[in-house]
C-alpha cells in the first residue's frame, strides 16, 4: 500500500544511505529493557503528518536529517502495559548528520545485518520492504 491507513498512533523511518554501492540502514537502541536494536519511531503529535513524525523521530533519536522516499506499510502491536500501538513506516533517504536531541546508541548496518539484529518479525518485514523499495527507486 502506498498511503498510510487511518488510526496510526506512531510513525517510524527506515533510513537508507548508499555507501560504496551498499545500501545501509540505521538502527537505534530501544528505550525499554532489554534495549534491543529497533527502527527509530515515535508518537505522532497533534497536527503532525505521520511522515513528518518519522523524520522528526529519526532526527531526535539519531541526529540524521532525511527526506521521505515512500510509505512502507504499518503494523499494530500491544505494549506490556496493554496500550495498542499502530505504527506507520516510511522509507527515508539520508541527507546529512545533525545534532541529536537524545543520547541513544545508533548504528549503520547492511539490511541483512539489520534483519539479524532486530528482535521482531514485523520489523524484519518492514526492513525487507524498505530494501526492495530503495533498490527500485535508485
Amino acid at each position: 500500500t502506498d498511503t498510510p491507513s487511518a488510526g496510526l498512533t506512531h510513525a517510524g523511518g527506515v533510513v537508507v544511505r548508499d555507501q560504496q554501492g551498499d545500501g545501509l540502514t540505521l538502527l537505534v537502541r530501544g528505550t525499554r529493557t532489554p534495549h534491543a536494536w529497533v527502527i527509530p519511531k515515535g508518537h505522532i503529535e497533534p497536527g503532525e503528518a505521520p511522515a513528518e513524525t518519522a523524520q522528526r523521530e529519526v532526527k531526535e533519536e539519531t541526529g540524521v536529517d532525511s527526506t521521505v522516499g515512500g510509505y512502507l506499510g504499518d503494523f499494530t502491536f500491544a505494549r506490556a502495559s496493554g496500550e495498542w500501538v499502530r505504527v506507520g513506516w516510511y522509507l527515508l533517504r539520508f541527507n546529512r548528520t545533525v545534532a541529536a536531541d537524545e543520547h541513544r546508541e545508533s548504528r549503520w548496518c547492511t539490511f541483512p545485518e539489520a534483519r539479524a539484529l532486530v528482535r521482531f518479525d514485523n520489523m524484519r518485514d518492514i526492513l525487507e520492504a524498505a530494501e526492495q523499495q530503495a533498490a527500485r527507486s535508485q
